[in-house]
């Protein structure tokens, strides 16, 4: 009896050893998982990262081609600044000139001006002289517009005479008619 408790106590540790080595290798399936998981993981992550450093590179360069065209541009500035000192320069030459004009001018203006005051006074002369010279005609035409009103207020009192004259005949004919 002891043999075979002996035995059965060896089949129930072989079974357990069985059981064992299958848990453990379920556990290994597990891990095994695990890591392809991870190594897919960082091959994606190994996939970004070339991405970013593709990215950087390209910023790079078109941060360089930016840098570039600033200093081109610098020195267009430059170059416009001292173009615009030259123009300044011959601006301030030209105001010069235009004061000394204008102050020409002004003078010549005066002398106009003097000339003109003298003008408006002769033609101020001349036009009461012709103010003189106008006023009968002004008066004839106002005589002759009045004449031709009365002359059209006697046409139509003639008219309207006629016109009564007319009824009278007319009244005169029906009285006429009446009495017959």
């Amino acid at each position: 009896g002891r043999v075979e408790a002996e035995l059965q106590l060896e089949r129930k540790g072989r079974k357990k050893a069985i059981g064992d080595n299958e848990q453990v290798r379920n556990q290994l399936a597990v891990e095994a998982e695990q890591i392809r998981l991870i190594e897919r993981q960082m091959r994606s992550r190994k996939a970004s990262l070339k991405e970013l450093v593709d990215k950087r590179e390209d910023l790079s360069n078109h941060l360089r081609q930016v840098l570039e065209a600033c200093q081109a541009e610098a020195q267009n500035i430059e170059e416009i600044t001292l173009a615009i000192q030259k123009e300044k320069s011959a601006c301030h030459q030209l105001r010069d000139k235009s004061n000394a004009v204008g102050q020409d001018l002004e003078s010549q203006k005066r002398i106009h001006n003097q000339q003109k005051e003298e003008m408006d006074a002769i033609e101020k002369k001349m036009e009461a002289h012709l103010k003189v010279i106008e006023e009968p005609n002004r008066l004839k035409e106002e005589l002759l517009y009045r004449e031709e009103q009365a002359r059209s207020a006697i046409q139509e009192l003639n008219e309207s005479k006629m016109a009564q004259h007319q009824v009278l005949t007319d009244l005169g004919k029906v009285s006429n008619d009446l009495e017959a």
